[in-house]
């Protein structure tokens, strides 16, 4: 009782915190939602902003009712410590007493349950609002993928300028989700779509997908203008959807299209997602390890596929919170696998050993190139035994499987 007692009262002064800093400020606010690629998508468009604007996103997973304060602020939760809580404090007192804060907040909105999207909004509604892709993950307290769906659009319910210096009230719209796409009818402010679909006004066509030191290339078509764009840090053609949502929203914000193209170069997906780096005995891992739903474990087994040169190896963790669903959808992943030929499969906790029995049936052999095991750690021994020169290697699970620890048992020494 008196812990819960405790955090109301922390989450109720930081939102009283974070909304004095708005409105003493007012940053224009660009909110993004999604079930998958809210971080990739919140640091691509921090890569494309900042060379014209002081903008600020959290480099952390701040979500939620206490981490979108924390952004608002500027600072670090503070744990389990009084005085980490008093850093906050006077984190905020500084930014209160001082003129300069940045001009652009990216925040990302998470939500768990029902109703949580609307206290994000008592906190922060934003000016442009971004929603990537809705799947079910993390749908254990949603009836359904359109019930996600429906708590997610809140975001593009409450767009509005805040201010009068903000550039546009706006959604910025996945126009090849059909159900962020239906979000559009949420909103009377502008709406800009971004996809592979034609129709939409961000395009990505022609993407090339290049050996292990190019990355991916695609046009931007635009308003009847194809622009080359260049991402040599990034695999993944999904990863392009992030892209595409970040220069929506820097041509919201006039940012030149040159100047957008030559931030992209060095633009890299965040920790734990979609990294590429060098293993042992010369392999290449593919980091993928924040988390995982159904749909970005499809996306990353494609994407292995389509960068190795070499034989190609899955390590593959558990999918978590993903309700009564769960057998169906990790049975799905054994199907992509078998279709995608990859060459060693190593599956991680007792979710997805259910795709034992489907690769099986597809002329996988157990403890040749088929492993089930229960642990990252098993998983370490198990693929020290089998990985050969060349290999790529996917990582790849739910956070709470710790497959992070495959990824760091399995580095090349020099390799951090």
């Amino acid at each position: 009782m008196l812990k819960s007692t405790v955090e109301k009262i922390l989450q109720k002064s930081l939102r009283l915190m974070a909304r004095s800093l708005i409105s003493k400020h007012q940053p224009h606010i660009v909110g993004i939602t999604g079930s998958i690629g809210k971080t990739s998508t919140r640091d691509a468009i921090i890569t494309v902003l900042e060379k014209d604007y002081d903008v600020y996103g959290a480099r952390k997973n701040y979500n939620n009712e206490i981490g979108v304060p924390l952004t608002i602020i500027g600072a670090d939760a503070g744990g389990s410590s009084v005085f980490g809580w008093l850093r906050v404090f006077t984190v905020w007192a500084k930014q209160m007493i001082g003129s300069k804060y940045p001009d652009i907040l990216v925040i990302e909105y998470g939500i768990d349950h029902p109703g949580d999207m609307e206290v994000l909004m008592d906190i922060a509604p934003p000016c442009i609002a971004v929603v990537t892709r809705v799947t079910g993950v993390h749908g254990e307290f949603f009836d359904d993928i359109s019930s996600i769906a429906t708590e997610k659009g809140v975001l593009v319910e409450h767009v509005s300028c805040q201010h009068d210096t903000d550039p546009i009230s706006a959604a910025v719209l996945n126009r090849d989700d059909k159900r962020v796409w239906a979000m559009s009818r949420k909103t009377s402010k502008a709406v800009y779509s971004y996809g592979f679909n034609a129709e939409a006004d961000f395009v990505a066509s022609h993407i090339q997908l290049h050996d292990q030191s190019q990355g991916i290339s695609f046009k931007l078509e635009i308003d009847g203008r194809s622009v080359p764009i260049r991402l040599p840090l990034i695999i993944g053609e999904h990863n392009v959807y992030g892209v595409l949502a970040a220069i929506s929203v820097a041509q919201l914000f006039k940012v030149n299209l040159v100047d957008i193209a030559e931030s992209l170069l060095n633009y890299h997906m965040p920790r734990g997602r979609m990294r590429l780096l060098e293993g042992r005995n010369g392999t290449h891992i593919i980091d993928d390890t924040y988390n995982a739903s159904p749909e970005a474990v499809v996306a990353a087994i494609q994407s292995l596929k389509e960068f190795s040169p070499g034989r190609s190896v899955a390590i593959l963790g558990d999918m978590l919170e993903l309700g009564t669903s769960e057998d169906a959808l990790h049975l799905g992943v054994g199907t992509k696998l078998s279709q995608a030929k990859i060459d060693v499969v190593i599956s991680v906790g007792r979710r997805m050993a259910t795709i034992g029995d489907e690769l099986t049936k597809a002329a996988y052999t157990l403890g040749e190139n088929l492993f089930l095991v229960d642990s990252p750690d098993e998983a370490i021994s198990v693929v020290e035994q089998v990985i050969r020169t060349g290999d790529s290697i996917l990582v790849k699970g739910s956070q709470g499987m710790r497959m992070e620890k495959v990824v760091a048992g399995i580095l090349a020494s020099d390799c951090d």
